[in-house]
C-alpha cells in the first residue's frame, strides 16, 4: 500500500537469484526505490538482469518486466494479502482493522466479487460534469486555503484537494470536508509497519469517527439523487449486496486511496511538467491533451510504484519455481518502461498509441478510481498552469517522501509567487 514507509537501509548489500546456482548483485534495494531521485536506470537495471529473479535478503521475488507483470496479475494464485494474515497483525484488532477487513482491493473470494462490482459500475458512472461547477468552486475554496505560494501549501494541498472532492461527492458538507481530511490522514497512518502506537490508536479513532460518518450519510444520501452514494446504493440493491459495514468500509478505502495515490499523481504531474517545459506549452495550447498527458504520467512517472502479490499454489512462471507462503514484488514503474509493450519507453510522448500502464494495475484487480482520479488531476493542473508561468517554477525543488511504494513529492520552497 501506498502508506507503508521505509526507514531508507543504507547498508543494503542485496543479489539477486536468477538460476539455481547464480547469485548476482543488485543496483539499490528495489524497496527503496519509490522515493529514490531517479529510480529508472536502477528499475532498466534490474529488468535486463532477470524479468523476475529472487532476492534471499530481502526474501522476496521481483518481477520486473511487463510480460511477467502482467501474468501475476491475471493469476487467481496470486493474492493480495498473505493467506495467513488477512489484517497486519499491528492493527488486528480494533476499528481500522474492521474497515481493512471489508476492503474488496485487499480480499479474494467469490464474497467480494459482488462488492468489488458495485464500486466498479458506481465509480465508473459518475458524470464528473455534473460536479464540475461545484468542484470549481470547491477547488477555488482549497486554492484560498493554500494558495500555492510555498512548499507548505503546495504539500497541504495536493494531499487536501481529491480528498475534499470525493468527500464532497459522497455527501459530505464543506464545513466538514477539512476534518474528513484529517480523519483520512490519521487512518492512511496506521497502514505503516511502522506506525507507533499513538498512530495506531489515532487511526482506530479515525476510522470510528468516518465510520460514524458514512453511516448518517447512507442513511440520508436518498435525498440526493445525484449524488456518488445515492447512485451506489442504487447499485448495491441491484446487485443484492445490503452489507452496510462493508459499504462504509470500501468508502473509507477510496478516501484513503486518494490520499496519497491521487495526491502523487498531482505531485508527479507538476514535476513532470517543470522538467519538460515544451509540455506545459503544449498544454496551454492544447489543453484537451491534458489526459494524455495525465496518462502518460502514469506510465512514465507513476505515483504507485510497486505493488506484492503472495503465492497461494506452487507454479511455474517465468522459468522460476515459486512455492506456496512466498511473496513477489512486481515492479510496476519497470514494467511501464518495458520496451516489449511501450516503444521507446524512456521518453515522454503525450500521443502513444496502444500505451501500456500497470500502475492503477490489471484484470482483476484494476483501480475502479482511475477515471475519477484523472478527472481530479486535470482539475488540479489546469488551475496550475492557468495560475502561473514557466518562468515562476525555476526555483522549483523537491524531494520524495519515504515509502515503500508511492512516489509522492515533498515540495520544499516556493515557486509560485504571491498574488498568482
Amino acid at each position: 500500500m501506498v502508506s507503508e514507509l521505509l526507514l531508507l537501509d543504507k547498508s543494503y548489500t542485496g543479489t539477486i537469484q536468477v538460476s539455481k546456482y547464480t547469485l548476482m548483485p543488485t543496483i539499490t534495494n528495489p524497496l527503496t526505490l519509490a522515493s529514490h531521485a531517479n529510480p529508472y536506470p536502477h528499475y532498466r537495471a534490474l529488468r535486463d538482469l532477470a524479468a523476475l529473479g529472487y532476492d534471499p535478503e530481502l526474501q522476496l521475488w521481483i518481477a520486473s518486466s511487463a510480460e511477467v507483470v502482467q501474468a501475476i496479475l491475471s493469476s487467481e494464485v496470486f493474492v493480495v494479502r498473505p493467506p495467513a494474515e488477512k489484517i497486519p497483525s499491528n492493527i488486528r484488532s480494533g476499528n481500522a482493522a474492521e474497515v481493512f477487513g471489508y476492503l474488496v482491493r485487499m480480499n479474494e473470494g467469490v464474497q467480494h466479487h459482488i462488492p468489488k462490482q458495485v464500486l466498479l459500475t458506481s465509480l465508473r458512472s459518475i458524470n464528473f460534469s455534473q460536479h464540475q461547477s461545484a468542484a470549481k468552486e470547491l477547488f477555488q475554496g482549497l486554492a484560498g486555503n493554500f494558495p500555492l505560494q510555498s512548499s507548505a501549501h503546495i504539500n497541504a494541498w495536493q494531499m487536501a484537494f481529491p480528498v475534499s472532492l470525493v468527500a464532497h461527492l459522497c455527501g459530505f458538507s464543506d464545513d466538514d470536508l477539512a476534518q474528513v481530511v484529517d480523519w483520512t490522514h490519521d487512518f492512511v497512518s496506521c497502514l505503516s509497519p511502522l506506525s507507533t502506537n499513538e498512530q495506531i490508536q489515532n487511526a482506530h479513532a479515525a476510522a470510528r469517527e468516518l465510520q460514524t460518518c458514512f453511516m448518517e450519510l447512507l442513511q440520508t444520501s436518498t435525498a440526493s439523487p445525484l449524488s456518488f452514494l445515492a447512485g451506489l446504493q442504487a447499485e448495491a440493491g441491484t446487485k443484492g449486496w445490503h452489507n452496510s459495514d462493508a459499504t462504509i468500509a470500501n468508502l473509507i478505502g477510496l478516501l484513503s486511496q486518494t490520499y496519497e495515490a491521487t495526491a502523487g499523481l498531482i505531485g508527479n504531474s507538476i514535476v513532470n511538467l517543470h522538467t519538460q517545459p515544451q509540455l506545459r506549452e503544449q498544454l496551454v495550447a492544447q489543453p484537451e491533451r491534458i489526459t494524455d498527458f495525465i496518462a502518460e504520467v502514469v506510465r512514465y512517472d507513476p505515483p504507485v510504484q510497486n505493488t506484492r502479490r503472495f503465492v497461494t499454489q506452487d507454479i511455474e512462471i517465468a522459468g522460476q519455481h515459486l512455492r506456496a507462503g512466498e511473496a513477489v514484488l512486481l515492479l510496476l514503474a519497470a514494467a511501464n518502461r518495458d520496451p516489449q509493450v511501450n516503444q521507446d519507453p524512456e521518453t515522454f510522448q503525450l500521443q502513444r498509441d496502444d500505451r501500456c500502464s500497470f500502475t492503477f494495475s490489471h484484470a482483476r484487480h484494476q483501480c475502479p478510481g482511475q477515471a475519477l482520479a484523472f478527472s481530479m488531476t486535470a482539475l488540479a493542473l489546469s488551475h496550475v498552469i492557468s495560475h502561473s508561468t514557466a518562468e515562476q517554477w525555476q526555483g522549483l525543488e523537491w524531494q520524495y517522501r519515504p515509502s515503500l511504494n508511492g512516489r509522492i513529492p515533498l515540495f520544499r520552497e516556493a515557486y509560485i509567487p504571491e498574488g498568482k
